[in-house]
């Protein structure tokens, strides 16, 4: 209320002012109308009551009273046609600040904060606009009053430097129904527009880029890739400015948006000049110093003639080096140029055709669409054609390799042609010495083959003692199951001869003779498995994966090397923990390749056990433990001990054939590595070691998971 009650004492008391005529308004255009002209504005604090005119769509550095002002009116008096009357329009409003809008007095819409006070201004702005409802109810003449405040307009050196040229106040009447459609229409164009050009030359500029990484010695790719960064942030830039009222952020991006283009076409034209491998002139370079240097001061004065005269003669200056550059490659048949000079044809053919649209020269369908595709034609002729130029460069490049490489077969095949008659007269101490390599080689091979023979047999002596202790159980159980079944036997022989038979004791003597016969079946059995375990270990590979438990082998290979370790020394005593996982799936693995390598790793662990308890550490319990677990990485084997553990110093050596720790004649050498060769060639594993000298080992094997 304190504002509407202020508003009409102000009107009242400014009513005897002069008044411009009102702004006739009698239809409406699918991009509606703007209020650009008409306006007058007073200052809210003023002591005189006098409407001043002013053009809203200058920018606040050329309208330095209101610019000052802290809080100011402005009024707009409209004459509306029937036609308006009774529909629902909008006004699309574009400002810097804070804004109260009023028609006839009433609030139709409130944009931010207006305050005298900075901090309790609250500004509100928009690119594309915000938009504000309202209804003519009859024709005649209306007032349209904003109250707008922006004291908290930011004053900096650079703004000051590069002042906004963004309009203070854009108030447009639209239809809001085709607010998208029509109001907006030409948004859309400009964001196509820049935002095509902008991929485009992003697009050229990671290619060209990728290219010079590719051939460092092409300077010029990396210059050209350069070039069109700066193409790319100043049509984004360009995009943005569009979009944004905000009077600092306009002037920042104003300054980047000329500035990106200057520097667009000064690297072009360098790049085009290296591309011609013609040397760069002292002329080029002090335009180049004159067109950076006069730039700047085209952006702090824009409207000086001086400036803009040396600006575009800079670029006229430049453009005639560059062609110069180009007839002299041309002269030298250095490159081929014709293309370059076609481009710059095409430059001007696509600016000329240009401004004759948007003169109305030539008459088109869309105006706004085909300047936008000329603009773009013109920005991308030379730099496409540059990228076709040195594209062809390299293809001209790839086919003259092509054809060297050919010339080099040809005289590779008549070398070799001398060299095969040279050949004949070698063959025969070639032959000999072929002969006599042959031989060492089948020497070698079969003593690798002995060597790895004499590995398994002396694992399978290991597990000798392990496996009479494991086969003795269950033959101990058969023997003692099949005396108990004699004896139940002979029993039911003397019962079965007595005249008064107790049918009852037969049937349970026979029940009992049942469970024996099952329990001997069942242990006969267990020693068949253990045999047939031992045989498959001691025979050869037939290189065939089939699944297989791993609990169950690693268990079974654990109480082998065990009890084997314990045949030998009755002393010897360890904990065997096993940390099976339950839900580990079969595994494709060659079992006796894989039971070898286990075996290798457990006697290596209970070796390592024993020899630390001999040391006579107190407290030592010796211990080794296998675990089984599906990760992420695949199927887990470990093989820990808390032994002597391995030097960091022999740690790279470990899986290296003939490479032992232990003492001369109790190792080959070769189970680490044969281990190694197993898990990583045979199955496409991995095996890691990880230990600390006088704390243990750890052995994983890491198997891919066949799920």
């Amino acid at each position: 209320m304190k504002h509407f009650l202020f508003f009409f004492l102000f009107c009242a008391a400014t009513l005897a002012n002069a008044q411009l005529p009102p702004l006739q308004v009698d239809s409406l255009p699918a991009t509606g109308v703007r209020f650009d002209k008409g306006w007058s504005w007073r200052s809210e604090n003023a002591k005189d009551t006098v409407w001043k005119p002013i053009d809203v769509s200058l920018p606040f550095s050329e309208n330095p009273d209101f610019a000052s002002s802290k809080v100011s009116w402005l009024r707009l008096t409209l004459t509306i046609d029937s036609s308006l009357c009774q529909r629902p329009l909008a006004i699309l409003t574009r400002q810097a600040g804070a804004s109260e809008v009023y028609l006839n007095g009433k609030r139709i819409r409130e944009l931010g904060k207006v305050s005298e006070d900075p901090t309790a201004e609250s500004t509100y702005s928009t690119g594309l606009g915000s938009i504000s409802y309202l209804v003519f109810p009859k024709a005649g003449t209306y007032t349209l009053t904003v109250r707008h405040s922006y004291t908290s307009r930011p004053t900096t050196f650079f703004q000051t430097l590069f002042p906004s040229k963004k309009a203070l106040f854009e108030c447009t009447l639209i239809d809001p129904t085709g607010r998208f459609e029509k109001a907006f229409q030409s948004g859309r164009y400009v964001a196509w527009y820049h935002w095509s050009l902008a991929g485009l030359f992003l697009v050229m500029a990671v290619l060209h880029f990728i290219l010079y990484l590719y051939n460092t010695t092409k300077s010029y790719n990396r210059t050209f890739a350069l070039c069109l960064l700066f193409a790319t942030l100043h049509f984004v830039t360009g995009d943005v400015l569009f979009g944004t009222s905000h009077p600092f952020t306009a002037s920042l991006l104003t300054f980047g948006y000329s500035l990106f283009i200057s520097l667009y076409l000064l690297i072009l034209c360098y790049t085009i000049i290296s591309y011609l491998q013609q040397p760069i002139s002292w002329f080029f370079k002090v335009l180049g110093v004159v067109f950076l240097s006069v730039t700047s001061v085209s952006i702090l004065a824009p409207n000086a003639p001086l400036t803009q005269y040396i600006y575009y003669g800079s670029i006229l200056g430049l453009l005639i080096e560059v062609v110069r550059k180009v007839v002299l490659a041309r002269k030298s048949n250095q490159l081929d140029s014709r293309s370059l000079i076609l481009s710059f044809v095409l430059m001007i053919v696509f600016l000329s055709a240009r401004l004759l649209i948007i003169s109305g020269t030539i008459q088109v369908g869309s105006v706004q669409n085909w300047a936008n595709f000329l603009m773009i034609a013109f920005y991308a002729c030379t730099p496409l054609t540059l990228s076709m130029l040195i594209a062809r460069g390299i293809s001209t490049t790839e086919k003259e390799l092509q054809l060297k490489l050919k010339e080099l077969e040809e005289l590779s095949l008549e070398k070799q042609r001398i060299l095969s008659q040279q050949n004949d007269v070698l063959e025969k101490q070639v032959a000999e010495r072929t002969s006599a390599l042959t031989q060492s080689l089948k020497h070698l091979k079969a003593t690798q083959q002995q060597l790895i023979q004499s590995e398994k047999l002396a694992s399978l002596g290991e597990l000798t003692a392990g496996i009479a202790h494991e086969i003795q159980n269950p033959l101990n159980f058969v023997n003692n199951f099949s005396e108990v079944s004699v004896e139940l036997l002979d029993e039911l022989k003397s019962e079965r001869t007595k005249e008064e038979r107790d049918e009852e004791l037969e049937n349970e003597i026979l029940d009992d003779i049942f469970q024996n016969l099952e329990k001997i079946n069942y242990h006969g059995k267990r020693a068949s498995s253990i045999v047939t375990g031992m045989l498959q270990h001691s025979r050869a590979s037939t290189g065939k994966k089939e699944p297989v438990n791993l609990n169950t082998l690693a268990d079974e290979y654990l109480r082998l090397s065990y009890h084997g370790l314990r045949a030998k020394d009755k002393s010897f005593n360890a904990k065997m923990n096993t940390y099976l996982d339950p839900s580990l799936p079969k595994v494709n693995v060659i079992p006796q390749d894989f039971g070898r390598v286990l075996l290798n790793l457990i006697n290596n662990a209970f070796y390592a056990v024993q020899a630390k308890e001999k040391l006579g550490i107190k407290d030592y319990s010796p211990t080794v433990s296998v675990h089984t677990q599906t990760t992420e990485q695949g199927i887990v084997v470990k093989v820990e001990d808390n032994g002597t553990g391995i030097p960091e110093e022999l740690k790279s050596k470990i899986f290296q054939p003939f490479f032992t720790t232990k003492p001369t004649g109790q190792g080959t050498g070769l189970g680490l590595s044969l281990a190694y060769d197993i898990v990583t060639k045979g199955h496409g594993g991995t095996i890691e070691l990880d230990s600390i000298e006088g704390e243990g080992t750890t052995f994983t094997i890491t198997l891919p998971d066949p799920s």
